[in-house]
């Protein structure tokens, strides 16, 4: 069994939230499940089923659906975001990324 993988496009702070974007597949198959942790708490868990084509191009034998685009509610300030994958077996892949942000008010 292997872990996920994928890739952040963009973490950015915008108004109260903070915007994360990119793709997860799991090499195993089946979904995989976005986790996004602001200042070291889980703010958001979703599976990535957006279409990417380009993501697909890259690897075809996954899935076109691996895409996330999320929008996670946040407090005014500096925080540290960090994004990682979960397969559909339960196995934590590594950190897709992190990243230091400001949302204002």
């Amino acid at each position: 069994t292997k872990p996920p993988h994928g890739a952040i496009d963009r973490i950015r702070g915008r108004g109260n939230s903070v915007r994360v974007a990119g793709w997860a597949l799991d090499p195993n198959g089946g979904d995989v499940e976005v986790v996004v942790l602001v200042d070291g708490r889980e703010a958001a868990r979703r599976v990535a089923r957006q279409p990417r084509p380009d993501v697909a191009a890259m690897y075809p034998a996954a899935a076109e659906r691996g895409g996330f685009d999320l929008k996670v509610p946040a407090d005014p300030g500096d925080h540290n975001v960090c994004v990682y994958a979960v397969g559909s077996d339960g196995i934590d892949g590594p950190m897709l990324g992190c990243a230091q942000v400001t949302v204002g008010s």
